[in-house]
């Protein structure tokens, strides 16, 4: 099971074996405002490499910010595989958090884990097990009889032998009645996840055809329902640029609860929080955002609002109180 999907469970037993660089941008993409280089030059996807550092004060930005994104979305990450463990827990990582030079590297999950031990007066160089608390496993494995079978046998017959077809672009769905409910829900969801102004909405559409995600010719439909978004006199405000957005960031409570909202804007002390749902309004829904202000209050923020919008055929604005 990978980590992502173990938000909000609980094993007896983690094993969590990985190291990674927590400043890695070697897959990273960002749009490139290519009109300050000329003013026909439309907006382009550049490597948030350190080469950005060297270019404008556009690439610093571009850059840095990838980088503090890259480096919360993996501590996070870090953050659920340690909290979900009841009684056990093992932590198997690399040498990388420490250089050839012996000098700690606290961008590798296991520098992390070496500063702690120093920290603590624990660490040792030629020591690579450290075990904390007790070994005793207070839960008992069941013996209860089951009614599962081992099934011993399969019988395996390809799929082309049945003419079927594997879709790998979401662009092959449109004109369907599945690919209408796409482009109105998950896909649409996803893209105003990237959306912050009126003004990124091109570049965001011209990115998903360009990745084969949407068809050229659904381009100006999506354009459409995104701007009634945008210009929507009561979320227009919040795509003005007044606000600082933060898209599908991961929340915690300090405790066992990581909440991840669609849209939250923050002005000083104050926050907004967004949530985008297709359908019919449910009781759900209200009691989903309320949580996520719950827990943003605890973060010492004083939520302004909670706003439910349902992307259908019209855009339908509910207020939560």
């Amino acid at each position: 099971m990978t980590v992502h999907k173990s938000k909000g469970l609980e094993f007896p037993v983690v094993v969590f074996p990985c190291d990674l660089n927590i400043h890695d941008l070697r897959k990273s993409q960002d749009w490139y405002d290519g009109s300050q280089l000329n003013k026909e030059l439309p907006p382009f996807l550049v490597p948030t490499t350190k080469n950005l550092l060297e270019a404008d004060a556009q690439g610093e930005e571009i850059y840095n910010r990838n980088k503090s994104q890259n480096e919360l979305d993996n501590i996070n990450l870090l953050y659920v595989a340690l909290t979900r463990s009841v009684e056990q827990l093992y932590v198997i990582t690399g040498n990388d958090g420490l250089t050839s030079k012996g000098e700690l590297n606290t961008s590798y999950f296991s520098g992390m884990f070496i500063d702690y031990l120093q920290q603590k007066g624990l660490w040792k160089d030629m020591q690579s097990d450290y075990t904390f608390g007790s070994k005793q496993r207070k839960s008992q494995k069941s013996n209860s009889d089951s009614n599962a079978k081992n099934q011993t046998e399969f019988t395996s017959v390809s799929w082309k032998d049945h003419q079927l077809a594997l879709l790998n672009s979401s662009s092959k769905l449109w004109d369907t009645d599945r690919g209408k409910a796409i482009a109105y829900g998950n896909l649409i969801h996803d893209m105003l996840a990237r959306i912050n102004s009126e003004e990124e909405i091109d570049a965001v559409i011209q990115n998903d055809v360009n990745a084969g995600l949407i068809a050229k010719s659904a381009s100006e439909e999506i354009k459409t329902l995104l701007d009634k978004v945008v210009s929507h006199p009561k979320l227009m405000n919040y795509f003005s640029g007044e606000y600082e957005s933060f898209n599908e960031r991961e929340l915690t409570d300090g405790f066992h609860q990581i909440v991840k909202p669609d849209k939250l804007l923050i002005k000083g002390q104050k926050a907004v929080i967004i949530d985008y749902k297709t359908g019919q309004p449910e009781e759900k829904h209200k009691a989903q955002i309320r949580n996520y202000s719950s827990v943003i209050k605890q973060l010492n923020f004083e939520v302004q609002k909670m706003i439910l919008v349902y992307l259908n055929d019209d855009i339908d604005i509910h207020e939560v109180q």
